[in-house]
C-alpha cells in the first residue's frame, strides 16, 4: 500500500473512531438526563418559549411546568393543561371550557417541551457537540438528528447543565426552517408531587363546559 493511502486511510480512521466516541458520551449524558428527570419525586420549572419563523420572532410565551415521569401540569397564559400518563384535560380560560382528550406522542411533544429529550431513544442519532459557558454554567451541546428525513424536526440542540445534568435550553429546527427555543428560567427537583395532582378535578371548576375529544 503507499505511503499516501496508508495515511489516508489513518486520518479516515481516526475521524471515525472520534465520532464514534462523542456518539458515545452524547448518550451517556442523554440517559444520565433522562434518568434523573424521570426518577425525580417531582420537578417544577418556569420557561421562556420563543417561536421564530424565517429568523423573525413570530411569538413567545411564558410558562411553568410541574414534572413527575410522564406526567405534567403546563401552565400557560389562558390555559393549563393536565396528563396523568394517559388522559388530557386542558382549561381554556377565555372559553371557560375543559377539553379532554388522549394525545399522541406528536401531540405532546407540541405541548411538553421536556418531551425532546427523550427523542433520542427511537429515530435519532445524537452527538455530543463540545461544552460551552451558558449564563455563567459549563453545558454541554448536544445535537438531535432525525433518521427519517420526511419528519417535520430537522435538528434539535439540548443544553445540559455539566454538574446537575439539568436541561437548561432547548432549541428545535423544523424541515421548513421555522425554530422553537425554550430557555429554562428556574428548576426545582426533589418537590414530591403526588400522583394525583396531575389528574384535573372538575370540582375546581364547576362552570367550565366539558368536551370529551376522546
Amino acid at each position: 500500500m503507499k505511503t499516501k493511502y496508508i495515511v489516508l486511510y489513518i486520518v479516515l480512521l481516526s475521524h471515525i473512531t472520534l465520532f464514534a466516541q462523542k456518539e458515545q458520551r452524547a448518550k451517556e449524558i442523554l440517559d444520565i438526563t433522562s434518568s434523573t428527570l424521570s426518577k425525580d419525586s417531582g420537578i417544577k420549572a418556569t420557561f421562556l418559549l420563543k417561536n421564530f419563523r424565517r429568523n423573525k420572532l413570530s411569538g413567545e410565551t411564558r410558562g411553568s411546568i410541574s414534572l413527575k415521569g410522564n406526567r405534567f401540569i403546563l401552565e400557560t397564559p389562558g390555559t393549563t393543561t393536565w396528563f396523568n400518563g394517559q388522559t388530557q384535560w386542558t382549561y381554556i380560560v377565555e372559553n371557560e371550557e375543559i377539553n379532554v382528550s388522549t394525545p399522541t406522542e406528536e401531540e405532546l411533544q407540541s405541548i411538553n417541551p421536556y418531551s425532546f429529550i427523550n427523542l433520542y431513544k427511537k429515530g435519532f442519532t445524537y452527538k455530543l457537540n463540545g461544552t460551552i459557558l451558558y449564563k455563567g454554567k459549563n453545558v454541554y451541546k448536544l445535537m438531535l438528528l432525525p433518521k427519517n428525513k420526511k419528519q417535520d424536526i430537522s435538528l434539535i440542540e439540548l443544553f445540559v447543565e455539566q454538574n446537575s445534568y439539568q436541561p437548561v435550553f432547548i432549541r428545535v429546527h423544523s424541515q421548513q426552517g421555522d425554530e422553537m427555543q425554550v430557555d429554562i428560567l428556574s428548576y426545582r427537583n426533589k418537590q414530591n408531587l403526588s400522583d394525583s395532582s396531575f389528574t384535573l378535578d372538575p370540582k375546581r371548576y364547576p362552570h367550565a363546559e366539558i368536551i370529551d375529544l376522546r
